[in-house]
């Protein structure tokens, strides 16, 4: 287990939900863990769609479609919130993905604040794991209320349209879970169907992959030398 926050952080408080007897990789996450390292990461971070393309083209990747501009569309940039950028809250069977942005560009434009908030259920069928989005992409500056008296400007009104078009494609509204690919010595034992994806209300989620043939549950840790279940817990 290990541990990494800063003084005013909280971390968890209860222990980690057990793994699926049938897995042989298995991670257990704690929300803190993704909330407090986004903190010391990316608060008050500006990432620009060129920074995220040469990362990308670093590691022999593409830019998802998702994340590119329109031909008509300029380069987008953005600025994170100090506090909590990035937030996941997990609660039994589903989980809410926050992210708060402090300035937004497109092109020459500036815009101002947005959080941009999205939730999944975890939904297990056939053997196989997806996430189904919870109703639509919600982007609203800090602190609105929808429905309440008070309106959205005509700036906020226009980014507001510029991150959904952006964003609803990002958070797809369903997301099959495909199996895992292992690196190095490992490659030869995957890929891996996901077997066990758990949302627990105290801020606990379990993942774990099973073998392709379910008959052996046991994976060799090429380290050991050994043919042991492999599990990592993380808490922050």
């Amino acid at each position: 287990v290990g541990r990494k926050a800063l003084r005013d952080q909280i971390a968890a408080f209860t222990d980690p939900p057990k793994a699926d007897n049938d897995t042989i990789l298995s991670v257990r996450v704690h929300e803190t863990l993704v909330n407090n390292a986004s903190e010391i990461t990316l608060a008050g971070r500006t990432i620009t769609q060129e920074f995220v393309e040469e990362q990308l083209k670093e590691r022999d990747g593409e830019l998802p479609e998702s994340l590119t501009s329109d031909p008509d569309q300029p380069p987008w940039s953005i600025t994170f919130a100090k506090r909590k950028p990035v937030e996941i809250n997990s609660k039994d069977g589903s989980f809410k993905l926050t992210i708060r942005g402090s300035r937004y560009t497109s092109g020459d434009r500036s815009f101002p604040a947005m959080d941009i908030w999205v939730a999944y259920k975890i939904e297990s069928a056939a053997d196989k794991i997806r996430l189904v989005r919870d109703g639509e992409v919600q982007i609203y500056p800090p602190g609105f209320v929808p429905g309440g008296d008070k309106k959205l400007s005509v700036s906020e009104t226009s980014l507001r349209r510029i991150l959904q078009k952006r964003f609803g494609k990002v958070f797809k509204e369903i997301v099959d879970i495909e199996p895992l690919e292992l690196p190095d010595q490992l490659a030869a034992a995957g890929p891996l169907p996901m077997e066990q994806l758990e949302a627990c209300k105290d801020g606990w989620m379990a993942i774990g992959w099973r073998k392709k043939d379910k008959s052996s549950g046991k994976v060799k840790d090429s380290v050991a030398g050994l043919e042991v279940p492999l599990q990592f817990v993380g808490q922050q």
